[in-house]
């Protein structure tokens, strides 16, 4: 088959993996934002970012399983439309949103580290929500020249991968608001992490049991936020670089769309991972129901004991 050829089984598969992956990465996202929310573990300043992170996963994740794979296998032609095209803009607010949310959480770790004693006086609640809010503002921005149809991102279905339209504005939009720019962002990640990595390796336990706790539920955040961000970088590596080397469609597809896919996935399963408290959630809702069950069932049957009363037997009342 041409490389140019799209068949209906082609486009079927494609279109599964978009679904299946997307669902995955959704159901992943909301299930660390619900258990972020309920955990005392992150914190009130950590766990925004965490839900912010995982919120613009969930966008990517929704994108992709809810609109491109829907109009991919219902009417494919609408991809090249103005509202179509829609879904290439959605998916760079929210890779964007989710860059700029690892790199305040890089921020985070590296200022937890450095200034331990001056952390909660500035990392404070409502810093944390304006830096949240400034992150998604940018990302908006950025995302706003792709209202102009030229510089559209539109999925491309002769290898199901989405691309820019050849136009004059592509150079502006593809090379610096896209790649130059996610390489200065993952570049301030990398540094700020390994910065913090080296105080991290220069930490002495001390007797204070409190203390070492803390330190080590710090230092797992910070692997957390380190993994993520590779996750992140390898995804850009594969889209931008290992993918043009390429000229089997699917090697190509699975080095782009899902690639794409997958690091938002795994970035919202990395936070599971290294947080035992999300993953007993699960237990605990079941233990919990099962306890109020029976704590339920015991209710019910002392009321129904208390008010048993003698009923006399059918002979006894004719007599």
């Amino acid at each position: 088959m041409n490389y140019t050829e799209t068949s209906a089984d082609d486009r079927l598969i494609g279109v599964s993996v978009m679904f299946l992956f997307g669902s995955l990465s959704l159901c992943i996202n909301l299930f660390v934002i619900f258990g972020v929310k309920h955990s005392k573990s992150f914190g009130d300043v950590f766990g925004m970012i965490c839900i912010s992170q995982c919120s613009a996963n969930c966008g990517n994740g929704g994108v992709f399983a809810l609109l491109v794979a829907p109009i991919t296998l219902i009417n494919p032609a609408w991809h090249v439309t103005y509202w179509g095209s829609r879904c290439g803009q959605l998916l760079i607010l929210f890779w964007n949103a989710d860059l700029l949310s690892h790199l305040v959480t890089s921020v985070n770790r590296f200022c937890i580290m450095f200034f331990p004693m001056q952390y909660s006086h500035y990392f404070t609640k409502r810093v944390m929500k304006i830096s949240i809010a400034i992150a998604w503002t940018i990302s908006a921005c950025q995302a706003a020249p792709y209202f102009n149809y030229d510089c559209t991102l539109q999925l491309d279905m002769k290898s199901q991968t989405f691309q820019f339209l050849l136009t004059p504005c592509t150079p502006y939009v593809a090379l610096y608001f896209d790649w130059y720019y996610s390489l200065c962002l993952i570049s301030l990640i990398t540094i700020t992490d390994l910065v913090t990595l080296w105080k991290i390796t220069q930490m002495k336990t001390t007797a204070d049991e409190d203390r070492n706790r803390r330190r080590s539920r710090d230092r797992r955040f910070f692997f957390q936020t380190i993994t993520q961000g590779t996750i992140i970088i390898t995804e850009l590596t594969f889209y931008f670089y290992i993918s043009t080397l390429v000229s089997n469609k699917w090697t190509q597809f699975a080095m782009t769309t899902f690639a794409w896919i997958l690091a938002h996935t795994l970035d919202g399963f990395t936070v599971i991972v290294f947080n035992r408290e999300l993953r007993s959630i699960k237990c605990s809702v079941v233990v919990t129901t099962s306890t109020s069950t029976t704590i339920a069932h015991s209710k019910v049957t002392s009321t129904l004991q208390s008010h048993v009363v003698s009923v006399p037997r059918h002979s006894d009342v004719t007599q």
